[in-house]
């Protein structure tokens, strides 16, 4: 559970970080 938890996050993190780059 806990590995799936920080999969989720860490890929939320990066599409949030690349979704940034993309409109700024």
């Amino acid at each position: 559970l806990g590995l799936s938890v920080f999969m989720v996050v860490s890929s939320a993190i990066l599409i949030w970080g690349l979704s940034d780059k993309i409109y700024l």
